[in-house]
């Protein structure tokens, strides 16, 4: 149903566009610095941890979706098993926005981009007051383990630590 295209610079102005948008900035809080911002996601399309791909529905881009290594996150004081994948999602696009969308995006993702990779656990970290993202995590089989801080891309906040045994 939808597929997963792989983000490249020239994909930046779009994602920076995105996360201005209301829906997305309450959780997904990033520098309003331009240059800053491209620098940090210029280097992240050459860093072979991250993966990052547009959401697309019949080719049009409506999200962005991204897996990484839980062990080269620096900012998270946990230990997880090797090799641990985690991934953060935005659907940008209103018209995919709350639609109940989510759910059959991190499926697929699962399935076709992190699975083949043979994780031993997946883990998603949404803010605690994110009642809706950590719902449409429990539905994807996510389970609640315990609070943490994280960061949010500016600064720490309180997450819930979820993962999915694979």
């Amino acid at each position: 149903m939808f597929t997963f295209q792989q983000f490249q610079k020239k994909d930046i102005p779009l994602l920076f566009k995105w996360l201005a948008l209301p829906h997305v900035a309450e959780w997904w809080r990033e520098t309003r610095d331009y240059k800053k911002f491209e620098t940090k996601y210029s280097k992240r399309t050459d860093d072979e941890s991250i993966g990052q791909f547009l959401i697309c529905h019949k080719e049009k881009s409506i999200g962005y979706i991204s897996w990484y290594n839980a062990k080269e996150c620096p900012f998270r004081n946990e230990t997880f098993p090797d090799p641990t994948y985690g991934f953060d999602i935005l659907i940008a696009d209103q018209n995919y926005f709350g639609k109940g969308y989510g759910d059959v995006v991190i499926k697929q993702f699962i399935d076709e981009k992190i699975m083949p990779m043979n994780p031993k656990k997946i883990i998603v970290d949404p803010e605690i007051a994110n009642k809706k993202a950590i719902h449409v995590y429990q539905k994807v089989g996510f389970k609640k383990i315990k609070q943490v801080q994280t960061t949010d891309g500016t600064s720490l906040v309180d997450a819930q630590l979820m993962e999915l045994d694979v």
